[in-house]
């Protein structure tokens, strides 16, 4: 049985989902014939992980609940008992439920943190920063997003953030959006079909907001890798070049710390000033970029950078120019 669940984990490597789901199909059943918990768990677990991941929250739920009833009826380790419950929350979450899965996926995180659980706890927070970009409470989010890719960096958890990229490459996009974009673009981005390559360019260096898509896989129609230099987004990044030259030194500094996710206070301790004086900075260049949250400015901070790259790499094309 687990040599079966094995067997459909390497085929959903090579995202054959077919052949993974009759594989964790008969593991089930084997599992169930012979009493095995915790193999049933297992194929409860993976069944509806492939159930979330092609847009039915619905039935993975079902899933995870019964992988969660089977827990507790046997109890089980602590450490499925995180994973089922984390599982359950980014159900909901892709199944809109925002205020069911916040509370589960708080309860996920809780449990991981308490008995260092790493492999539940970096998507608990994966998916609780997304809720809370959802809600604009932007500090919040960018705190989990930047956490779970951190732990997702330090853990080499790219088969997870590969897989769940089918149902959350919004979620990588916003991660991208806030500055905790490099594990992402250097470990799991490469592994990805060249579809949800281009959907993860399109929302995090095009100008749609990623938490004005739905989470789920692309619809058909959307831009792909090769629409990534529109006119729409070099227009955007003239624009934001302009208002960013306008700030100072010290505000360009400011900015920068922001876009790192670090708080008001932080910032201050880090720059020898008082909070007070942070806010202000931050409100001048709000004004000046046309912006009104942080996250917008952090938008604003990348597409001046991304401005930057391109003006030097056309520079550098041509003939004679030093």
């Amino acid at each position: 049985m687990s040599a079966l669940h094995n067997q459909a984990a390497a085929e959903l490597g090579g995202w054959n989902y077919r052949q993974a789901f009759l594989k964790i199909k008969e593991a089930e059943r084997l599992a169930r014939r012979a009493g095995d918990a915790e193999e049933i768990v297992w194929a409860e677990d993976m069944l509806g992980d492939l159930c979330r991941r092609n847009k039915n929250p619905q039935q993975a739920i079902e899933h995870h609940s019964q992988a969660l009833e089977l827990l507790d009826d046997r109890c089980l380790s602590v450490f499925e008992r995180a994973r089922a419950t984390c599982a359950i929350g980014m159900d909901q979450a892709v199944a809109g439920r925002d205020s069911e899965a916040q509370r589960t996926l708080e309860e996920a995180a809780r449990l991981s943190r308490q008995w260092s659980l790493i492999g539940s706890l970096s998507p608990s927070l994966f998916y609780l920063g997304w809720l809370h970009a959802k809600a604009g409470r932007e500090q919040a989010a960018v705190r989990f997003l930047v956490e779970a890719m951190k732990l997702a960096s330090d853990n080499e958890h790219v088969f997870f953030y590969s897989q769940e990229a089918r149902v959350a490459t919004p979620i990588l996009a916003l991660c991208d959006r806030v500055g905790a974009g490099a594990f992402i673009r250097q470990r799991a981005l490469p592994t990805l079909p060249s579809r949800l390559q281009g959907y993860f360019f399109e929302l995090a260096e095009g100008p749609r907001y990623p938490t004005d898509s739905a989470l789920g896989p692309p619809k058909k129609g959307r831009l792909g890798l090769g629409d990534r230099e529109s006119h729409v987004e070099v227009e955007l990044d003239e624009a934001v070049l302009g208002r960013i030259t306008t700030l100072t030194d010290r505000e360009r500094e400011v900015l920068k710390m922001v876009a790192l996710g670090m708080s008001n206070k932080k910032i201050g301790s880090e720059l020898f000033i008082t909070e007070k004086t942070v806010k202000t900075h931050t409100n001048h260049i709000f004004r000046k970029l046309g912006v009104s949250s942080r996250m917008q400015a952090t938008f604003a901070l990348q597409g001046y950078q991304r401005a930057r790259i391109k003006a030097l790499h056309k520079r550098n094309g041509q003939p004679g120019t030093r």
